[in-house]
């Protein structure tokens, strides 16, 4: 038996989000239910392939929020509260190529992954490319 896996969250993915007005935000939907129900620990690494950030407001928020899909209704179920999050902010923007990554412990049976881009100042450029992976372990 594996004491642990590696799974492809999403390929290599351009987010521009330079159009959104000061204030705004917009949440993409990357994975519906990535199945983790044998695993204890979970890591998402998110790999920063191009990256055009710069206010201290931007950011990419990479949210795993804890999610039951339902064979009699199709709509999804999740938890208010995330699971973990990885964000790539202006305040602090990583340089190309490199990765980001947290951890958490005790997910549910299923998780949802998303990607929020928040916008602090309209008319700065808000991009980035990233790819990602969970890294599932056993107690």
């Amino acid at each position: 038996m594996q004491d642990g896996i590696i799974v492809p969250a999403f390929d290599k993915l351009r987010l521009e989000y330079s159009y959104l007005t000061t204030g705004a935000t917009e949440t993409v939907r990357l994975a519906r239910d990535i199945s983790v129900s044998p695993f204890y620990r979970v890591q998402l690494i998110i790999r920063c392939h191009s990256l055009a950030i710069s206010a201290a407001g931007q950011k990419f928020d990479f949210t795993l929020t804890n999610t039951l899909p339902s064979e009699v209704d199709p709509r999804e179920f999740s938890d208010a509260a995330a699971f973990l999050t990885v964000s790539v902010t202006g305040a602090s923007p990583p340089t190309p190529p490199v990765i980001v990554s947290g951890t958490a412990t005790d997910p549910g049976a299923f998780l949802k992954l998303v990607v929020t881009a928040s916008q602090s100042t309209t008319g700065t450029t808000l991009y980035g490319e990233f790819s990602g992976v969970l890294v599932l372990r056993r107690p």
